[in-house]
């Protein structure tokens, strides 16, 4: 969200010159998204273990950055093309500045899309199995990909890996219901144009 955001910002308020470009650098970055996980996983793979980020929390930070960037920009860029520019320039002529326009006007103006944003990507992430298979290790193991390890040679241990899946579950669940009263907002705020 703190990579992403201002992304979508700069991406819907910028100058290009001509207005497919804008729509071609938003058409590209939300491209990295579209791409298979399994497409990438192995180049992936031979980069990290070259750079030493296997089994690290940078690593895993890193290749959930290259899940979650794209999907923000996307979604905040819908958010962001529907408050009205004239919004923006009356805090500029007011003496705001842009950083300040941004974050005490555009931020509270586009809270419930953030919300739904930001709740969406940490499912995205969360779920995510195979970059986290993949990078992870023994020492940066996430609940997704521990819950294998009740797949045992002699059994599969069915009530701990249930157990393991309802507490993974649990994240997404508390986030949901802080971030309730801002998600139906946010949710349909981009999608009507008029």
């Amino acid at each position: 969200m703190l990579l992403g955001v201002p992304a979508a910002y700069v991406l819907t308020r910028a100058r290009f010159r001509k207005e497919s470009s804008r729509e071609n650098v938003a058409f590209t970055i939300l491209s990295f998204w579209f791409g298979p996980e399994l497409a990438i996983v192995l180049p992936l793979y031979q980069i990290y273990q070259r750079m030493g980020f296997i089994d690290t929390y940078w690593g895993l930070i890193l290749v959930y950055q290259l899940i979650g960037i794209p999907f923000v920009v996307w979604m905040c860029r819908s958010y962001f093309l529907d408050i009205p520019i004239s919004i923006e320039e009356a805090s500029l002529v007011d003496g705001c500045s842009r950083v300040q326009t941004f974050s005490r006007i555009i931020l509270p103006l586009a809270k419930g899309g953030l919300a739904a944003t930001a709740l969406l990507t940490f499912i995205f992430c969360w779920n995510s199995f195979i970059f986290a298979l993949v990078v992870g290790g023994e020492r940066t193991m996430p609940v997704t990909t521990g819950s294998l390890s009740f797949i045992r040679y002699e059994a599969v241990l069915w009530g701990q890996m249930s157990a393991a899946i309802i507490i993974s579950a649990l994240p997404a669940i508390i986030l949901a219901i802080f971030l309730q009263r801002h998600i139906v907002r946010g949710l349909t705020f981009g999608s009507v144009k008029g």
